[in-house]
């Protein structure tokens, strides 16, 4: 519940820091690095549940799995961002 709640505000916060130009490249590795975590915590605590007591899907499971898919794919737009930057400097 409440760590999810605050992963969704540091990115937030990573975002609104991003909007001032001179601190965007350190914000969008900060937010990357929290999405990163968010794609793994929920994970770390889902698999050893699941490997103990057998996986049941319900509500929580369903949550953590969400996130993690979330997470997972804002990470990926993220390395997109940062390789599509690398490009256009190197371009010109």
């Amino acid at each position: 519940g409440f760590y999810r709640l605050l992963f969704g505000v540091a990115i937030a916060i990573a975002s609104a820091v991003g909007s001032n130009e001179r601190f965007l490249k350190h914000a969008m590795h900060a937010a990357a690095t929290l999405g990163l975590l968010g794609f793994i915590a929920p994970l770390g605590r889902l698999i050893p549940k699941a490997i103990k007591d057998g996986f049941e899907l319900n509500m929580a499971s369903g949550s953590m799995i969400a996130m993690s898919i979330i997470c997972a794919g804002f990470v990926m737009l993220c390395v997109k961002s940062f390789v599509d930057v690398r490009r256009a400097r190197v371009k010109s």
